[in-house]
């Protein structure tokens, strides 16, 4: 039997860009627990017509999707990093993010909003927030140097 491939997701960044140029410098957020990267998906159109062949509907690929990325970190309000994802919320901001992937050497990056922020306040555990990013565009997969 082969070796296995799997790898752990430790390791794991969010960076969020600062929108300068030409050369756009790239801030790590830190305390990051989890991370979902953004799904693609296609779209798929009906095409069928009235000579459809033995009454099967048809369908033909359409446009690329991005999905939601979620993003859980530990809550902390007074974490400047923090404040800056509440700021680029409020005033809905779209910006550059990258996201790597634990050792893999690689990372997806992507434009998009802050979508949706939810701090998690539990009684008996450690205090988190989840924030969702929605990207526009696509998404690139690419090392990281």
């Amino acid at each position: 039997m082969p070796k296995t491939k799997a790898r752990l997701g430790a390791g794991s960044i969010l960076r969020r860009g600062d929108g300068t140029t030409p050369i756009e410098v790239f801030q790590s957020v830190g305390q990051v627990i989890d991370i979902t990267p953004p799904s693609r998906t296609r779209d798929r159109i009906d095409a069928t017509h009235m000579e459809s062949p033995d009454d099967y509907s048809e369908s033909i690929s359409g446009y690329k999707q991005a999905g939601n990325v979620t993003v859980s970190l530990n809550f902390d309000p007074s974490d400047s990093m923090q404040g800056l994802l509440e700021a680029d919320f409020e005033q809905a901001t779209e910006r550059n993010w990258q996201v790597r992937i634990g050792s893999t050497g690689y990372r997806f990056a992507f434009r998009a909003t802050v979508l949706e922020m939810s701090p998690i306040t539990p009684r008996n555990d450690r205090m988190t927030q989840s924030v969702v990013f929605s990207p526009s565009g696509k998404i690139y997969r690419e090392l990281d140097a």
